[in-house]
This record gives C-alpha cells, structure tokens and sequence, in this order.
C-alpha cells in the first residue's frame, strides 16, 4: 500500500500510546490489525525504524464502550513523513511481544467488525 497516495484518514475515537522511549506518547490510529497498527505521529514523537515502542495501550470504541487492548513491545518497521496527503507523518509498527489471548481478542474485534460492514453494504444494495 502506498501510504504518501492516501488522503489522511483515522478511524473515529481509535488511539495509541505508548512509553516510547522515556515518556507517555500518543497517536491516532488509521488502521490496525492483530499484528501491527499504523497511526500519526505527533510532532514531539522522535522515533526511527528499527526503534521499540513498550507498553503499547491500543483503545478502540466498539458498540459505544472502549476496549483496551495492552502490548508489550512493538518494533516501528515503517514512517511516512508529512506530505501533501497528510498533515503528520504515518508511522507503522509490529507487534513483537503480545499474548497470545490478547492477539486472539484483536483479531476477533477485527472479524466483528467487518461483519457489521459488509452488513451495511448488503443493506444499502438491497434498498
């Protein structure tokens, strides 16, 4: 996927942060899957690929409540500078250490998710 093409979107009251290195950071999500997110930076986030992201708190609204899902560590493996598209720069990190159940309840969210999309779509072709 070619992040400089894409026009800035975030999902809606979906956000990260994360100890990364010393002190308390956060972000806005633009998509996520049980093994990574991608989200905009802030300025004051000083990050390279290569360096390690620690207690990584991902929260997502679902169904009017938030879930809170907790990651050990994650390694940035991509950042997109600011250009024309987007406003900040994108950064995209993998998960490295993560629980196995706590994977498990990502993916599900995701999979929950998509059903309620494709609901929608089917809806609005049958109207």
């Amino acid at each position: 996927m070619a992040w400089q093409n894409s026009i800035q979107k975030q999902i809606p009251e979906t956000k990260l942060s994360s100890n990364a290195p010393t002190d308390r950071k956060r972000g806005t999500v633009k998509n996520y899957s049980a093994g990574g997110v991608a989200f905009f930076m802030e300025k004051d986030w000083k990050l390279s690929v290569g360096d390690s992201l620690t207690e990584i708190h991902l929260n997502i609204r679902e169904g009017g409540k938030s879930i809170r899902f907790q990651i050990p560590k994650a390694a940035i493996r991509r950042i997109e500078p600011r250009s024309l598209y987007a406003e900040k720069a994108l950064c995209a990190i993998e998960f490295v250490e993560i629980q196995k159940e706590v994977r498990n309840n990502i993916l599900s969210h995701v999979f929950r998710q998509q059903r309620v999309m494709i609901q929608r779509i089917r809806t609005g072709l049958h109207k």
